[in-house]
């Protein structure tokens, strides 16, 4: 009894390091720089520290799981790893001793030569499944070996077996040897496969990064694309209201110069979006919310003439202030306001209400449109969802992703045939507020 608890006992400890070595090649060792060389050393040890510590059997009758890592390091490694491999397994045993170390020494040479034949086919595949067949391949050979450097070395052990029906049960050594081979074997093909399975879990996860980075390349271009319209549409509508002959001078150097404007906008929009993956790289302000909210007036007011559209503002403050970007926060309320002008397809009016509860300026945006049904106000702001023919859902998207850029909060509420109202709460900038 007390054999058999320290035999589990040093298999706990052989498998400790076993599963040591497994989860340092998982997390540290695989697709690293100097990953073959890192193997070996690792390996090294782990062959070094299974022999230190073996699993006694029968009396001087010793086992341990040394070719886990000998086998795993060769096939991971290449062939040079392998035979280094083999060289510091071999003078680790005769530096130990003993007649077995002959044995061992005809033991791992022969493994050694599988190893040499299945390492080109296992490094060129990429299918699991071979792979984990390679390396059973190789375990097998390793076991059956084993058996054979006994019959070679120590034919005085197992001959008796033929001779005396009871030598198997009388000496505790074949049965309980068997049973630790096929665990050493199982070890491998568990290794490999969990290896196998990390590496192919890799493999899916970088390609699904690549499609989602494709997606985003394409999202972002059909957002430069959504965004580039916004200032091209306004300043349309100025050179439109250029052709009346009734404007004074003055009126048309403010469309003139309104259009410049918008031009330029749109250019930094394209710049923006050229550096989306780095928007800290945006400088933020404390922003006047109402004359941002009056410029957006302005600018928009070409676009939605031309739709038929009235707006009006009403505020209960001369101004308040938040922190952020001018260009984002210019760019999402004109994206939410621009889609409610297009919204009202016969005309309509647009409702700009803003005032200040506790440490929050709220802004809220109400159109008399269509209106949308409890499903469609769940899906806004996601990639591609629009009420619109010819919409893309960006718009909404990007604005959803700027107020929470902006530490704020957005709720829709929306009646079919009644219309669609945008409640937006920023928070303050140091509580600035000049009331009325």
């Amino acid at each position: 009894m007390e054999l058999f608890v320290n035999e589990i006992k040093d298999l706990i400890l052989n498998a400790f390091f076993i599963f040591t070595f497994l989860f340092v090649f998982v997390n540290f060792i695989q697709n690293r720089k100097h990953s073959d060389i890192i193997l070996f050393m690792v390996s090294s040890l782990l062959i070094i520290m299974c022999m230190v510590f073996p699993i006694t059997l029968s009396g001087d009758h010793i086992f341990d799981m040394r070719h886990v890592p000998f086998i795993i390091g060769a096939l991971y490694g290449g062939r040079k790893y392998a035979v280094a491999l083999f060289v510091v397994l071999t003078v680790f045993r005769f530096y130990i001793g003993g007649v077995g170390a002959y044995g061992s020494f005809i033991n791992n040479g022969l493994l050694l030569g599988v190893l040499w034949f299945v390492i080109p086919y296992f490094k060129n595949t990429d299918i699991v499944i071979r792979r984990v067949f390679l390396s059973f391949l190789a375990s097998s050979f390793g076991l059956l070996f084993v058996f054979l450097s006994f019959i070679l070395v120590y034919p005085f052990i197992l001959y008796p077996v033929f001779l005396n029906e009871d030598f198997i049960f009388h000496s505790g050594f074949i049965i309980p040897l068997v049973i630790l081979f096929i665990i050493q074997s199982l070890s491998i093909l568990f290794f490999v496969s969990f290896i196998e399975r990390e590496r192919w879990n890799k493999h899916i996860q970088k390609e699904f990064n690549r499609i989602e980075k494709n997606n985003t390349v394409s999202e972002i271009a059909a957002s430069i694309s959504h965004e580039v319209r916004n200032p091209l549409t306004v300043t349309r509508g100025f050179l439109q209201l250029l052709n009346d002959a009734t404007l004074t001078e003055d009126q048309k150097k403010n469309y003139i110069a309104h259009s410049i404007e918008e031009l330029d906008r749109a250019s930094t929009i394209i710049t923006n979006y050229l550096t989306y993956a780095k928007p800290s790289s945006l400088q933020n302000h404390t922003l006047d919310v109402c004359k941002e909210i009056t410029y957006i007036m302005n600018i928009l007011k070409p676009f939605a003439t031309i739709r038929n559209v009235e707006m009006f503002m009403k505020t209960s403050v001369n101004s308040c202030y938040v922190n952020g970007n001018a260009q984002q926060f210019q760019q999402c309320l004109i994206n939410i306001i621009k889609n409610g002008i297009e919204a009202m397809q016969t005309g309509g009016k647009i409702f700009i209400d803003m005032y200040c509860v506790e440490r929050d300026v709220v802004i809220n945006i109400q159109d008399t449109g269509n209106g949308m049904t409890d499903e469609q106000v769940r899906k806004l702001g996601t990639p591609y969802f629009s009420t619109k023919e010819e919409g893309t859902g960006l718009g909404v998207m990007v604005a959803f992703n700027i107020i929470k850029t902006l530490d704020g909060q957005i709720k829709v509420k929306s009646t079919v045939g009644e219309g669609t109202s945008f409640l937006i709460a920023l928070p303050l900038a140091g509580h600035k507020v000049d009331k009325k």
